[in-house]
């Protein structure tokens, strides 16, 4: 009789463990599926991000326009001042100037032409025929709490056809353009 133990049959290559080709190009594939599911998600994030980001703005603008006024007798900066509105109501915002003043989605330069990416009421919609449109002429504590005192300089940054806007009592919020552009045209 003969004890001989059967052997395991030899494979021809190397026999190290490892993937084969078929199983990287899978797994490479799945990765990417994923990735296209995940970017536009990403994107909208970091957009909402900055959406916020600017509504936080013009809440802290706005408290500096609330201690301007309460400095003032009640009024706001209006436009034959001596200084800017942005330049009277600085020393009333304790953050540094870039992180109040610059809204997150201003790609259009506005801010390093203008030293801030909002606008407010007064420069906007009053001219010589509509006077009665200004915030200035009036105490702030006057005027229609729901009507937009400051705003993004330029539509369409948060969004196609919108902008987003600060109201006399302090909120903050998107507005569609034709809804901002009707608040703009009341009397405050």
């Amino acid at each position: 009789m003969n004890d001989r133990t059967p052997q395991p049959i030899a494979r021809p290559g190397p026999s190290r463990p490892g993937f084969s080709l078929i199983e990287l190009l899978v797994v490479l594939g799945v990765i990417s599926i994923i990735m296209l599911i995940l970017m536009p998600v990403l994107a909208d994030s970091r957009s909402e991000g900055n959406r916020v980001k600017c509504l936080s703005n013009l809440r802290q603008l706005h408290v500096g326009f609330e201690l301007y006024a309460a400095d003032n007798d009640g009024y706001v900066p209006h436009e034959d001042a001596p200084l800017t509105w942005d330049a009277l109501i600085q020393p009333y915002i304790a953050e540094e100037r870039e992180r109040v003043w610059a809204c997150p989605e201003d790609e259009d330069g506005f801010y390093e032409d203008y030293a801030t990416s909002y606008e407010i009421r007064d420069w906007f919609a009053v001219d010589i025929d509509h006077p009665e449109r200004s915030i200035a002429t009036r105490r702030i504590e006057e005027a229609a709490a729901d009507i937009i005192l400051i705003f993004d300089g330029m539509p369409g940054w948060h969004g196609r056809d919108t902008r987003n806007a600060g109201t006399v009592d302090g909120s903050a919020r998107t507005y569609a353009e034709d809804e901002f552009q009707e608040n703009l045209l009341l009397v405050p």
